[in-house]
């Protein structure tokens, strides 16, 4: 044991005086690397259990008092990609909201005079309730501030209720189609993940454009 302390000691002071003589030539930041190194690990594992005790549960299913989310749609206008993502919307839930942030006067009240032709009546027919259109005008076409206040809106409206965005979404199958497009649906999905809003739910509804 003392010739292993011994040993231990003497490889401790070479290890000082390496370090020392190394210091200026760019030990010095082993020195400061190895700790910030470890303390790094450290986080991340007390990070992950955390994460763990925090969804942790032995608790059976709440099956009780169950209700569909309230629904809204964010969409430029009226197209097949919106027809799609509305078909998937009356899927999951009696109220239904569509959203259309409008810079063009014309074409805001185009969508409103349609509306009834190309949403309401459709849905009555099939006994179903209508859904709503909410038009916000912004001649600079602001979409996230007012997305985030129509969501706030909606949460203080129904308090019990789950809010599901339905974000249609154009999906490229060429390389140049992400190009030519811009991913507004990816940019949106992002901007509520991160607004703190809770009880947000988000769904995605692929269009895939074909190869042309």
């Amino acid at each position: 044991m003392v010739i292993n302390a011994a040993g231990a000691a003497c490889t401790g002071v070479t290890l000082v005086i390496v370090l020392i003589s190394k210091f200026v030539e760019g030990a010095w930041v082993m020195i400061l690397l190895v700790p910030a190194l470890l303390a790094l690990f450290h986080g991340v594992h007390a990070h992950y259990l955390a994460v763990g005790r925090e969804v942790a549960s032995d608790q059976p299913l709440d099956a009780q008092n169950l209700e569909p989310p309230v629904v809204l749609l964010p969409m430029r206008g009226w197209s097949a990609i919106t027809r799609k993502a509305l078909r998937l919307a009356l899927q999951l839930s009696p109220d239904i909201y569509a959203l259309h942030i409008a810079a063009d006067e014309k074409a805001m009240v185009a969508l409103e005079d349609g509306w009834e032709r190309l949403v309401r009546q459709p849905a009555k027919e099939a006994n179903l309730t209508p859904p709503k259109l909410i038009v916000i005008y912004s001649p600079f076409r602001q979409i996230y501030s007012p997305l985030k206040q129509v969501v706030a809106d909606l949460q203080r409206a129904h308090p019990r209720r789950d809010i599901a965005v339905i974000i249609p979404e154009l999906i490229g199958t060429r390389w140049y189609h992400y190009v030519l497009h811009n991913q507004t649906g990816t940019v949106i999905e992002a901007y509520l993940r991160l607004s703190g809003l809770r009880r947000v739910i988000v769904i995605n509804v692929p269009w895939y454009l074909s190869n042309a």
